[in-house]
């Protein structure tokens, strides 16, 4: 009886772990200077002031970055390189299981003062 108990136990744990996967968000991007180079050490950030999120993360040398775990929501993303200026996209809608990409590109330096938001060429 304890074996089939535990069986039980484990199976619906699994069970429990898979079905989340299917919910867990990410959000992923690349960020690069004229479409070509990558800029590493750019901080990213993901706001949701209605869910009070707040995530921050750095891009990796390839330019590279991931916030692996999203809920669900609206969000607005911005992008801070320092010596580039900061670009601001105003609206990123995450649904459940959705794997978001959002890329930034700087095309030249920016003032610091706030971020710029993208025009609808540049958000795809």
């Amino acid at each position: 009886m304890n074996f089939r108990r535990c069986c039980l136990v484990v199976a619906v744990a699994f069970s429990c772990l898979a079905s989340d996967d299917t919910h867990r968000s990410s959000v992923e991007g690349a960020v690069t200077l004229n479409s070509r180079s990558a800029l590493p050490a750019v901080t990213i950030g993901i706001d949701s002031r209605g869910e009070g999120v707040h995530l921050e993360t750095v891009t990796n040398t390839a330019g590279y970055y991931l916030f692996a775990e999203v809920k669900p929501g609206a969000y607005s993303m911005w992008a801070d390189a320092r010596g580039y200026g900061c670009i601001l996209i105003p609206r990123v809608a995450v649904q459940y299981g959705q794997r978001v990409r959002r890329d930034f590109n700087f095309v030249r330096a920016q003032p610091r003062e706030g971020c710029e938001p993208l025009t609808e060429s540049q958000d795809k």
